[in-house]
Order: C-alpha cells, then structure tokens, then sequence
C-alpha cells in the first residue's frame, strides 16, 4: 500500500506546474568591450535565436575580454582562473566565441575550463580559419567573409569618374589584419585609379588629409581600433569621424557603419550572425552532436545603403542595386500609400459602377412608378371601401336592432304627441303636463337622432383618424346595439368592465371590430343548448396597453385552425365572405395592436384585442 502511495505521490509532485526542468546554461564570450555596437547586434541575434524555443529555459552569461585594451598571457591566465571559479557551479552545456581573440583564448585554455562543452563560433572570417589549424569537431560555427573587395568595386562603379582610392585603417593588431585584407582587395581590383594607404595616423592628422580630398576621391575604411597616437576607438566610431571630416564619400564593410556618415557596402550583418550561433546553440542543446549540425557555409553578405549619403553624393535610384537595403529612406507618396491609392481607385471604380447601375435602375423605377403609385392608392381606396362594405354588410344584419334602437323613441314620440293631442282638445289644458310632455318629446327625439348620429358614423366613410374614447362605454353602446340580434338568437350578454382611463382610438373602426367579433361569437353558438348561450365582453388594462374580450361557449375552434381563421377568404360558416376577420385584423393593426384567438377550457373561444393605450405618430 505504502509503495503505491508513495509512486501516487511522486507522479503528482512531477505534474505541478511550478515543477520546471532545469536551466541550460550559454556562456557568451565577446572579444572586446560590452558597448561595442557589433556585439549589441550580435547579443541580440542570440538570444531572439534562443528565445525561439520557448519551453526550454536558458540562462545566458556574458563575459568580455576587452581587446585590444587588455590583452597577453598572464591577462589571459587571470581570466581563465576567473572563469573557471565562477562557472565552477554552473558549468555550460555550450559556448559562444565572438570573434577571432576570443576563440584563440578559448582554443587556448579549454582543457583547463571546459575541457568537453561544444564552442560555436561567431564572426570569424574564412581566412582566419583556413590559416589555422583544422578546428576540434565540437567547435563549429557559421564564417564571415567580410566583403572589402565587394565594397571597393561597387564604390568605383558608383563613382566610375573617381581617380584615387584612399584607405584609411588603423595601427592596432586588428587593424594590421584588416590593412592586409584591404591590400589584398585592391591588389584584384580592376580599376585605373590611384591607390593611397592612410594607416596609423593620428586622427587629428587624419583628418585634415581628410578635408584635403575633392571630387575625384572615393574613401574604403573598415575603421580602426587604435590610431598612431594609441588612442582607443569602437570601428565605429572611428568610422563616423573619417565621414564626418572626409571631403568624398566613404565606404566601409560593417552593417554597424550604417547611420555613421558611411555611404553603405557589402556587409554581413551581426545581428544574422547572432541568430545562426544561436540556431547552432540550440541544437547542441537539443542534444544533436556539433558534427551532424547542419550550418550554412557563410553568412551572406548584403550591400546595404544609407540613402541620405547617398543623395548627399549624387546617386540615383537606379543606382541602387535591386538587391540591396536601404536605410533612412523617406518613400514617395506613391510607394508610401500605393495599397491605400489602389485601395481608394478599385473603391472609386466600384462606385462609380454602383452609380450607374442605381442611375440605370433609377430610370427604370420611374417608368414603373406612376404605375405603381397609382396601384398602391387604388389598392388604398379598395382596401377602406372593403372595410365600408363589410361595415354596411353588418348595419344590414343589425337591420331589427336598427329598427328597434329606432321604434322606441319614435314609439314615445308618437305616445306623447296624441296626448297632447287630445289634452289640447279638451278646454283648459293642464300646462305642467303639456310641458312635461313636450320635453319627453324632445328627449325621444334626441336619443332617436344620437341613434341615427351612430348608425351614420358607421356608415359613413373617411380616413382613419385617432380621438381619446372611452372603451367601456363603447363596448356598452355596441351591446345595446346588438341587444335585439341577441335576444332573436337566445344569446345572452354579459359585461366584465375594469376602470379605464380614455384610450386613443378610431372609435368607429373599433365598434366595427368589437361588432363582428360579438356577431361572430353569437354564431359560434347557434348548435348549443340555449341554456349555454352566454357571451362576456371583457375590458382589462395591463400597464400601457389595453384591450377588450369576446369570450363566447360554444364549440371553439380547431386547434389546427387556429392560426388561419385571420386570412383572407377563409371562414367557416356557410355563406360566409371570410374577410371579416381579415379586415378587423387589418384595422387592430392599424392601431399597433394585436387580434388573437384561443380556445377555453371550459368550452368555446376568446377573441382578445390588445393595443397601446397612447398612440405613437
């Protein structure tokens, strides 16, 4: 139990996250000082190089040996000791030689330091190799060629009216190096021009030759680390003070002349260099051995341009080799904004094609559309006669209540004039009474005209036109207006009224639809028990809306008819026109309101119409 526990245990412990492998260990080792802007460069390409395998953890350690300001055997064993206490802990799994010293100083003293950790090397020249013996198989790396030969031909050929080459380089060991290199270039070079070494000077000196040259006069220099005075520069630095006091354009080998003043050459850029030492580095780390890496045999050599120089020296832009870098370049309008100005002109083109066709479709909308608007008032004017004709066709169904509204004060009328009649044929009439008869005639006479005033209202014809009503007296006044249909069909009515404030409304185009809706109840009702007959007309306010209920008892309605009794043409009783529920959902909807239909439980049908209790213009 307890082993299994335990191996439970290690197995969660291994899984935790904050778990991390351990750390790689890099040592880089540059050849001369920290600020050096090539080993800026370089730094950098190493560690976005390393940082590319991100599930692996690496600590990078830098160190520098400071050439040419220290330098010898017993600064060197005083490093080595150095290095070999302080990694004693933390030895490395692979080192990094960043230039030619600090290879010789590592070749020098690995067996005491880190007899076993692979060395990539790091912008050592071709011929620096081929003049040493063969490397151990873990020490490997991606040359450089500095191109001074390159850079000296593209330099004539930009200047082909140029009639001396001056080269300017320093008294340093390097820079001795580096005069040789240049001397070999020129010795190739296919050219008529002059050639004139500047080497070792002091640089005060240097630059008054300097401000001597003229027009004819092309510069090469690939800095200098000391000048004849022993004073100490950064190649590049050195490089900008020669641009600055040269009176012709300088060329140099080192991307890291670009901003200096140089005009430009064929260069290998440190920061390319950092990136391949790190691609090397990280195969040493993946565990491949440094002999089976596969590495590109040089880094390349690209001619790079500083743009303000070279405007400054007249070069054109089909000067510039295709294949080159150019720097500080200020694009033209054109080059700056061609994805946009080709992004405008197809956008231009799309709508001016859009126009054209909405132009097109423009004419031809109007030839159709007198056509169409006369149509859509026809069918305008169709639709409100259908509404007036279904009205007029319910007046003629309501032809005994109609008649009976009617019979009643005329009925009273008549009553009231024949006793008048014959009190005013007997003497002495009593005037109380006669006047009291009289305003019964007036009243009959009044509630006879406000019945005719209705009936006129729902025959009349006109716009829709919305007025503050009061639902429950309207629901009351279509009750007693169908009251005699009822009785004839045995139907009897009830009313279920809440409070309600005045409702904006069309008051006859309401009354039209609450009428068909009682009609349509009391029929729905024909084939059950007279006992059963009972319709309720129901009001209710729900927060901003209102409606009224048609609720009746008999048979319901098909469920699976429940969502067509509103269409047109459709209906269910023999004879029946069918519109006249499309045309009272025509109206509610007109009023921003719903018409809907469902069945009781109880038996029969609800009829609800719901609409907002303020209208919206």
């Amino acid at each position: 139990m307890r082993p299994s526990l335990l191996l439970i245990v290690l197995c969660l412990v291994t899984s935790l996250p904050g778990v991390a492998a351990p750390s790689k260990n890099v040592l880089v080792i540059f050849s001369n000082n920290r600020v050096l802007p090539a080993n800026i460069d370089a730094d950098r390409g190493i560690r976005e190089g390393i940082a590319r395998v991100p599930a692996r953890r690496v600590d990078i350690f830098e160190e520098f040996l400071d050439r040419p300001t220290f330098s010898g055997p017993a600064f060197d064993a005083t490093v080595a000791t150095y290095l070999r206490d302080k990694y004693a802990t933390r030895p490395p799994e692979a080192i990094v030689a960043a230039g030619e010293p600090a290879l010789e100083f590592l070749l020098g003293h690995r067996a005491e330091l880190f007899p076993n950790v692979p060395v990539v090397h790091l912008a050592i020249e071709i011929a620096y190799l081929k003049s040493i013996p063969p490397l151990p198989a873990d020490v490997i790396g991606v040359p450089i060629d500095y191109d001074f030969a390159g850079t000296i031909e593209q330099a004539m050929r930009w200047r082909p009216a140029a009639r001396r080459l001056v080269v300017v380089t320093g008294s340093g060991i390097r820079d001795r190096k580096w005069e040789i290199k240049a001397r070999d270039a020129v010795a190739g070079l296919d050219t008529r021009a002059t050639v004139e070494f500047l080497s070792g000077l002091a640089t005060d000196a240097l630059e008054q030759r300097l401000r001597a040259l003229g027009d004819g006069d092309v510069v090469f220099t690939p800095g200098y680390f000391v000048d004849g005075t022993g004073r100490e520069f950064a190649p590049r630095d050195s490089a900008a003070l020669i641009a600055k006091a040269s009176a012709a354009p300088v060329y140099g080998p080192f991307s890291t002349f670009i901003g200096t003043g140089v005009v430009g050459g064929r260069m290998p850029t440190y920061l390319e260099m950092g990136r391949q030492a790190a691609n090397a580095v990280n195969g040493v780390l993946d565990g491949t051995a440094p002999s089976d890496l596969h590495l590109p045999a040089r880094i390349p050599s690209v001619m790079q341009i500083d743009w303000r120089q070279a405007q400054r020296w007249g070069m054109a832009d089909n000067d510039v080799p295709p294949d080159a870098v150019v720097h500080f370049k200020e694009p033209t309008i054109w080059e700056k904004y061609r994805h946009q100005a080709l992004l405008i002109f197809i956008v231009m083109l799309l709508q001016t094609a859009l126009i054209a066709a909405l132009l097109v479709e423009r004419r031809l909308r109007r030839r159709t559309a007198s056509a169409r608007k006369t149509a859509e008032l026809q069918a305008e004017k169709d639709r409100a006669a259908l509404t007036h004709m279904t009205r007029v066709s319910m007046m003629g169904q309501l032809s005994a209540a109609i008649a009976h509204q009617l019979n009643q004060p005329l009925a009273a009328i008549l009553g009231n004039a024949e006793a008048a009649r014959k009190m005013l044929g007997r003497g002495n009439p009593d005037l109380a009474e006669l006047k009291d008869i009289c305003n019964d005639i007036v009243t009959e006479d009044r509630r006879a005209a406000e019945v005719i005033r209705r009936l006129g209202a729902l025959f009349r014809r006109g716009e829709m036109q919305l007025a503050p009503i009061d639902l429950n007296e309207l629901v009351s006044e279509t009750l007693e207006l169908t009251r005699p249909e009822l009785v004839t069909r045995r139907v009897s009515a009830a009313t279920e009224l809440a409070p309600l404030p005045l409702v904006e409304g069309n008051r006859v185009q309401l009354q039209q639809v609450l009428l068909n809706l009682i009609l349509n109840a009391a029929d729905a009702m024909i084939d059950v028990d007279p006992a059963r007959r009972t319709l309720t007309v129901r009001t209710v306010l729900d927060g901003a809306n209102v409606s009224f209920q048609v609720i009746d008892r008999g048979v319901g309605i098909p469920p699976g008819d429940l969502q067509d009794i509103f269409g047109a043409f459709w209906s269910t009783k023999a004879g029946g026109t069918g519109i006249g529920l499309a045309i009272c959902q025509s109206i509610v909807a007109a009023h921003r309101g719903t018409l809907a239909a469902t069945n009781n439980p109880e038996g029969g049908a609800t009829f609800r119409v719901t609409w907002p209790v303020r209208q919206q213009n």
